[in-house]
């Protein structure tokens, strides 16, 4: 919906680079109906660097030793060119940010997922426009879904994280795959009609992490990491299906709450 889309709160840094010399002007306006005040500093005014690698630099500087950060990679015609980690990986410990460090990648996994289900397809393992009850018996709502639905968001299942919250979980609580399996299974509705519109649910690719398992009837991690991950040379890449499981250089995951960092 239209009021869960929020402003950004906190600090937000961002650079530009002026074409021409002379006074330029910077407008702010509000984000549809959102009052409040705002405080612009100007944190560095340098000249462009000469080489695209000091680019880099000068558009990731604000990410110091005291804020969260990232890694990039510039690659062309498969040959790394560029490389470098800016920021912390865990602010606790001031651990710096490298080109080795791990990210929670969150839902960009769920690329992977969509394409593990469509190789499956591919060797004639199931249909895209099968219903999720041929491999999923447990999950009966009344009204046929298929796994082509699931992967478009088009479903009407619900979303996880929606349905913890029902269940009384917090953000940022931890939880086991089977916990949120379990609370996908109790739903006896669907939120719509299924292909009559799309809406967002992680509970989608929950479940169809589940049918990659029993189709291929081996756990999802060691199927996406066997014919996926390893393939590819992703050797340092790991399916995380434990969250007490120890990831080496892992960074922390955080979020701003008016500008103090913390942990998610």
């Amino acid at each position: 919906p239209e009021t869960s889309r929020r402003p950004a709160r906190g600090r937000e840094p961002f650079c530009f680079t002026a074409t021409s010399a002379g006074e330029h002007t910077l407008t702010v306006r509000p984000y549809g109906n959102e009052t409040g005040d705002y405080v612009m500093r100007l944190v560095r005014s340098e000249p462009e660097a000469a080489t695209p690698a000091g680019k880099l630099d000068q558009a990731f500087a604000d990410y110091g030793t005291g804020s969260p950060g990232l890694a990039v990679a510039v690659i062309r015609d498969g040959e790394v060119l560029y490389a470098k980690g800016y920021g912390t990986a865990n602010l606790e410990h001031g651990i710096p940010i490298s080109t080795e460090t791990r990210f929670n990648m969150a839902s960009v996994g769920k690329q992977f997922t969509a394409m593990a289900v469509v190789m499956l397809a591919d060797q004639g393992k199931l249909s895209l426009d099968d219903d999720v009850t041929v491999h999923l018996p447990e999950f009966d709502v009344g009204q046929a879904v298929t796994l082509r639905q699931m992967l478009l968001h088009t479903s009407g299942i619900r979303d996880s994280f929606g349905l913890m919250g029902l269940a009384g979980r917090q953000r940022g609580d931890p939880v086991r795959y089977n916990t949120v399996v379990d609370l996908l299974w109790r739903q006896k509705a669907l939120s719509f009609e299924p292909g009559s519109k799309f809406e967002y649910s992680n509970g989608n690719y929950d479940l169809l992490a589940e049918v990659i398992s029993r189709v291929a009837e081996q756990p999802f991690r060691q199927w996406v990491e066997e014919n996926m991950l390893l393939p590819l040379g992703m050797t340092n890449t790991v399916v995380v299906d434990d969250f007490r499981e120890i990831i080496p250089n892992r960074a922390s995951s955080y979020e701003s709450d008016d500008g103090v960092w913390q942990e998610e």
